[in-house]
């Protein structure tokens, strides 16, 4: 009787961890320029990340406030529409999930706007080369720990 109950009770620990294992890491992208956004989103997707595209900062903000256990990073246009810019949207983002990495796109000068961004964040320089977002991602996700290296 024990035996059974402790079986039973290991594979249901065993689907658990299963469901965690396949999990795709979940990217929220501010962006208000569609087709960058398109290339993001699909890049992101044909890599095995879930992404999930806002048109701009205040959009970003209303997913991030409705479902912010959904998303795993964050990366945002840094000039964008509407009254959030980039650095808002990152400060507002860790106000609800401070451990959320940030990564933060411009096609302005990347030096001159370092010191804005919320801590341990990373700048890139557009056009960024998947390849080396890819990386920055793969390296913030592993760092947060239990997420797969995709």
């Amino acid at each position: 009787m024990l035996r059974g109950f402790a079986s039973g009770r290991l594979a249901t620990i065993k689907q658990a961890l299963q469901k965690v294992r396949m999990r795709k890491p979940s990217i929220l992208i501010a962006e208000d320029e569609p087709l960058i956004a398109i290339l993001l989103q699909d890049g992101l997707e044909y890599e095995g990340y879930t992404a999930t595209v806002a048109k701009d900062g205040d959009e970003a903000i209303a997913l991030l406030e409705e479902r912010p256990e959904s998303f795993d990073l964050l990366l945002t246009d840094i000039r964008m529409p509407g009254k959030t810019n980039g650095w808002s949207l990152a400060r507002h983002a860790r106000s609800l999930l401070p451990n959320l990495p940030v990564i933060y796109m411009t096609g302005d000068s990347v030096q001159a706007k370092t010191k804005e961004g919320v801590p341990k964040s990373v700048m890139c320089q557009k056009p960024v080369s998947t390849n080396a977002l890819l990386e920055i991602i793969g390296h913030f996700l592993n760092a947060r720990g239990g997420l797969p290296n995709l």
